[in-house]
């Protein structure tokens, strides 16, 4: 199955709200549009985050990482994260079925 990525892309016009293309293996391949910040969280399972327009940052535990186009970071299950892009960013994730997002509370609430 040949997926035209570029034109889907073109169909997103609001940021957070992934858009499946294909389903593999018992996990979701997501296009989706970053910009601006997104809410601390975690996952009982791994997320693959691949850039490819643009660049995000990720907050982790470990500290913040610039991703940049042709870029993937990789949270392992069980990390707290957080994603912001400052300007338009196009990602492909990938995440199993059912993966269910946590809030983080910020230290000290």
């Amino acid at each position: 199955m040949k997926l035209r990525l570029k034109q889907i892309a073109k169909k997103i016009k609001e940021p957070w709200l992934p858009q499946e293309v294909a389903a593999v293996d018992g996990h979701h391949a997501y296009l989706c549009l970053f910009k601006g910040d997104f809410v601390m969280h975690k996952h009982p399972g791994d997320e693959l985050f691949l850039c490819l327009d643009g660049e995000f940052e990720i907050e982790t535990p470990d500290g913040t990482f610039v991703v940049k186009e042709g870029e993937s970071f990789l949270v392992k299950k069980g990390i707290p994260h957080k994603t912001r892009a400052r300007k338009k960013a196009l990602l492909l994730m990938f995440e199993r079925f059912g993966l269910q997002r946590q809030p983080v509370q910020p230290s000290g609430k």
